[in-house]
């Protein structure tokens, strides 16, 4: 048997390649790396089996590989035999790969780029490793998701992970399976693919480092990451997650999008002498300074047919419309127009609001880009701004209630306007500009602002105290549940998975404080025996936990729609709590929490904060893109972190929540005959959603209702799974379809202002 020649070395990210190539045909190839001091080293060869690659490594080559290892910071020897007979022993030295990498890249271009990432590209039935994705997390960590593709094997084998430095010794890390799927190989549907998503936590500053997926304690792939790669993925997440309001390209966004001055002066020629008048309401700002910049810019404004009001009642018969600003506030000059525009265009129309910006002497900064307007969001800060435009018959209503909070004027008009007018109107347009001064929340004006909130509540006849919020200037509403309480009931669809389960309910059974419940297990297809011995176990626990058998149609069939409907058939409850069973109760007053917002007459679904089991947010709330795609907002940030404006940490309406976690009354759920069956596994929970929003519900997501959610267990995800893919796609555009109203208009809980397909309010 011939030796083995050696072409050349390249690097790729965190990976090292060496090309080997033999004059005869050899049938295979095995290769074992180790450092000096022996300690092993992951390492595969795999076969070049096209001619015209052979021919890039030799004109005269009949075999060919591609050898690749972790790049380190110490030699490593590779060593190639066939047959138990050594063919060839290569050295892989840190500084001498650096440098013939970078000839062949300049030399041999074309082998270079054979080499690069041939792992990934080639070797049918083998294991594949590669790290996906990168998230800041909590204490100087990182988190890497790291996936592994197992060819052919069982689920009876544990995967594990296995993160070492460049020096190949073992680094700490708190490792977590994620996923873990049994779907068709993507190459061969015959045979079988084990899909394995891990989460990592490794120290942040590690730099250049390798993992080793292993399965049932033995090596089967690696990945390698250089530390310039890791560095530039971590800063694109951090750009990504801190939100509009820290973009240092908001500014420049921002001048494309301003007036000219000939679109002014059109605006100006443009205004008709029936247009509405307007009475300007300047509050707050007793400094003449405030009060003086924002009468400048009004003076300064392309609609002219305005004058100052005095906040007298009788003073506002004049006016068409009444405008509330607060004193401080600089507009654009063409904010009027738009405004004006926007109510003449929605004659319905009774409250226009804006989205506003920070003004750091010359330049602009940190906006806040708003969405529809909704009590979710209102009611933990001043969600409409402090410029707003309402009928006046609005005004005059909301000044009947009696004088304006002092110190909390914008946010109690705000209150008031939101509370009476019959519609409302967010135009998608950075209007005016504030100080940071002004942003800033001193304790008398938030005390004011907890006064005017309350007193709104009370005006609503919603029982609930007002606290502190979790950021400074916000508020938190606890809402008073009535006595006694409402009896919940907690419907759990389930199939095996006796583990997730087990942990499902012992975390509902042991920590939930909620004093009215039950528990609802759907038994749907299960076969494993101790799966009904743990069925049998909680009926002699718990008298709440009640199983219930749904049987389908065809044997084998699955319906999660019927499934749901069926357990909610022999639920007893005034509530419903549609829970999936990978889920697991962290705050123990989860379920208060969620009744608590049907407190609010308006609320009709419910949704909980949920966080993968590594401790990043699974899902705050939905958003529909473009492509009608129903997507998580804030995914993978931190339990802490906050996201745009708040809003990972803070309550908010969405248009949908997600049915893991889903709460309802039952007379809503049968007033809209519960889940649509004709979607079998994926949209229910968001049709549901907006079936209840087309029926003039809320639908909220109740951020301190935390709960962990491991996603896609129970199921396969569509897009590692062709017998899923096709499913879901006629499932989508029937929903599309039901729905094509809203698909069309977008979600309004997306601000026209941001990514349409981004998931963090970026630009």
């Amino acid at each position: 048997m011939g030796e083995l020649h050696l072409v050349g070395r390249c690097r790729g990210e965190g990976v090292g390649y060496l090309a080997v190539c033999a004059s005869e045909y050899i049938a295979g190839v095995c290769a074992d790396a180790s450092l000096a001091d022996g300690t092993p080293i992951p390492c595969e060869a795999l076969r070049i089996e096209s001619p015209r690659e052979l021919r890039m490594l030799d004109a005269n080559a009949c075999s060919g590989w591609v050898v690749v290892v972790p790049l380190l910071g110490r030699s490593c020897v590779i060593t190639l035999s066939a047959d138990g007979e050594v063919l060839g022993r290569f050295v892989f030295p840190p500084l001498l790969s650096k440098l013939s990498s970078r000839l062949m890249g300049s030399t041999r271009p074309e082998l270079a780029a054979l080499l690069r990432g041939f792992e990934q590209r080639r070797g049918a039935g083998r294991t594949r490793v590669w790290l996906r994705d990168v998230w800041p997390a909590d204490e100087g960590k990182v988190v890497w998701r790291a996936v592994a593709e197992y060819v052919d094997a069982t689920g009876e084998d544990e995967p594990t992970l296995v993160v070492r430095d460049q020096m190949a010794c073992e680094v700490e890390a708190r490792t977590i399976v994620m996923e873990d799927q049994m779907v068709p190989y993507w190459r061969d549907e015959a045979r079988t693919l084990r899909l394995v998503t891990f989460s990592c936590a490794m120290p942040e500053g590690l730099g250049s480092f390798y993992i080793e997926a292993m399965l049932g304690g033995r090596i089967c792939g690696f990945a390698g990451m250089n530390a310039p790669r890791a560095a530039g993925m971590l800063a694109d997440r951090r750009r990504l997650i801190v939100g509009p309001e820290y973009d240092g390209g908001y500014e420049g966004w921002f001048d494309l999008r301003r007036a000219t001055d000939a679109e002014l002066a059109w605006q100006r020629r443009n205004v008709a002498e029936d247009s509405p008048f307007l009475g300007v309401v300047l509050c707050g700002g007793q400094d003449s300074e405030p009060r003086g910049v924002t009468l400048a810019s009004l003076r300064a404004q392309s609609y002219g047919r305005w004058k100052l009001a005095s906040e007298a009642v009788g003073d506002a018969g004049r006016f068409d419309c009444m405008l509330f600003v607060e004193a401080g506030c600089v507009l654009e000059p063409d904010a009027l127009w738009h405004l004006v525009r926007t109510m003449v265009a929605h004659p319905d129309c009774e409250l226009a609001f804006c989205d506003e910006d920070c003004l750091d002497g010359a330049s602009v900064r940190a906006p806040r880009f708003r969405t529809f307007a909704n009590y979710g969001s209102l009611y933990t800060h001043n969600a409409l701004g402090r410029l707003l435009l309402m009928s006046r018959v609005v005004w005059e209503r909301a000044m009947d209630m009696g004088p304006l909070v002092e110190g909390a004027e914008a946010y109690d008009m705000a209150l008031r306007a939101f509370e009476l007018a019959s519609q409302t109107q967010h135009v998608a347009r950075v209007l005016y500009h504030v100080s940071a001064l002004m942003r800033e929340t001193n304790a008398a004006a938030h005390e004011a602002g907890k006064r005017a909130l309350a007193t709104h509540l009370e005006r609503r006849g919603i029982a609930a105290t007002v606290d502190d919020g979790p950021e400074s200037g916000t508020y938190r509403v606890r809402y008073e549940l009535p006595v006694p309480l409402p009896k919940v009931s907690i419907v759990i669809p389930t199939r095996d998975h006796s583990d997730l389960l087990r942990a499902c309910v012992e975390s509902i059974l042991d920590l939930s404080t909620y004093g009215n419940y039950e528990v609802i297990l759907v038994e749907n297809n299960s076969v494993e025996r101790r799966t009904f011995a743990f069925y049998e176990e909680l009926r002699e626990r718990d008298g709440r936990v009640c199983v219930v058998t749904w049987e389908p149609d065809e044997p084998g069939a699955f319906n999660y729609s019927a499934i749901v409907n069926f357990g909610v058939r022999h639920a007893t409850g005034e509530l419903v709590v549609l829970l999936n069973n990978d889920t697991e109760v962290i705050e123990s007053t989860w379920l208060e929490e969620m009744a608590g917002c049907l407190m609010r007459p308006e609320v009709g679904v419910v949704g909980a904060k949920l966080l993968f089991y590594d401790g990043l947010i699974q899902h705050v709330g939905m958003v529909a893109n473009p492509n009608g795609d129903n997507c998580h907002v804030y995914q993978n940030l931190t339990r802490t972190e906050r996201g745009a404006q708040g809003a990972a940490v803070m309550p908010g309406d969405y248009s949908m929540v997600t049915g893991a976690c889903q709460m309802t009354s039952r007379a809503l759920f049968d007033g809209l005959g519960g889940y649509d069956e004709r979607l079998a596994v994926g949209f229910n929970d968001s049709d549901y959603c907006l079936r209840a929003g087309e029926a003039g519900y809320a639908v909220t997501m109740a951020a301190h209702a935390l709960l962990y959610h491991r996603e896609f267990s129970t199921r396969g995800r569509e897009v590692t799974d062709v017998r899923l893919r096709a499913r879901f796609l006629r499932e989508r555009a029937y929903m599309m379809g039901k729905h094509a109203e809203f698909y069309a208009k977008g979600d309004p809980a997306l601000s026209p202002n941001v990514n349409p397909f981004g998931s963090y309010g970026e630009l």
